[in-house]
């Protein structure tokens, strides 16, 4: 089993995590919890598209939507199944922005384009119940909760 990391801070080895685990990090410095991030994102969906296209894989299992849309790309490519897997939603990432109304746009077009992907999530996991009230109204085929503890 591989894990694939973004190393924001560049302080990962390649090493072996556990048995059977071997982590592959992303060295890219970029900001976190920021919305800056967004110029960073295209080099680390064209680095996770290229890694899964090299994979051999069945299931792919992606974190947040920092990996959701090179997944879905590699899921219609080469078939494989996604576990999507949301930590924090997305779109709640872009409240911290000064200027309100771009704010708010910013919010409503990240959250409807995580929305809109989950219809090709095969599974969706999310920490808790209440998780589930912020993606009401997408289409989502199973969820399960995975509780942060």
């Amino acid at each position: 089993m591989d894990l694939l990391v973004w190393d924001r801070k560049n302080n990962l080895e390649d090493s072996n995590f556990n048995e059977g685990y071997k982590i592959y990090p992303f060295r890219l410095n970029a900001p976190l919890d920021n919305c800056l991030v967004a110029f960073y994102l295209p080099f680390w969906w064209m680095y996770v598209f290229y890694f899964l296209l090299m994979k051999k894989s069945d299931i792919v299992h992606l974190s947040d939507m920092d990996t959701l849309i090179p997944g879905i790309f590699i899921k219609c490519f080469k078939r494989v199944k996604i576990v999507y897997t949301i930590f924090d939603f997305y779109a709640d990432n872009f409240g911290a922005i000064n200027f309100q109304p771009l704010s708010y746009l910013l919010c409503k077009i990240v959250e409807s384009t995580e929305i809109f992907f989950f219809i090709f999530c095969d599974l969706l996991t999310i920490v808790d119940e209440s998780r589930l009230a912020e993606v009401r109204g997408a289409k989502i085929n199973n969820v399960i909760y995975l509780y942060n503890s």
